[in-house]
């Protein structure tokens, strides 16, 4: 039996899409929806957001996350500040050469479940 908090929302659905694709967190969408649905709802809020991201990646959250939904974290949190932040770039050419354009999406999702 599926929980409002196990399915993702409509909202979050659209904010993934919305993401960049290297930036696209399919793994936390699929093995996390709880925490993409948080995301999602915050999204628009940009101090809101950075304190969540940071709680779930600082907190003891952390070591309860498998690693690929915490590389899902890393790499929003990431995008989130070099991109989101009041003081980001204007535009996609004011970016470092080695920014976000350049990570390589995620490839594999797999879990562990030992």
């Amino acid at each position: 039996m599926s929980s409002e908090t196990d399915t993702l929302t409509g909202e979050a659905g659209a904010w993934l899409a919305s993401l960049p694709a290297p930036v696209r967190v399919h793994c936390l969408v699929e093995h996390a929806p709880e925490i993409a649905n948080q995301l999602a709802a915050s999204w628009n809020n940009i101090p809101s957001t950075a304190l969540l991201l940071e709680q779930l990646l600082v907190d003891g959250h952390a070591r309860s996350l498998s690693p690929v939904i915490a590389s899902d974290l890393l790499r929003l949190y990431e995008y989130h500040v070099r991109c989101r932040a009041t003081d980001a770039p204007n535009t996609t050419w004011e970016l470092p050469a080695s920014g976000l354009q350049d990570l390589p999406p995620a490839t594999a999702c797999r879990i562990d479940r030992r």
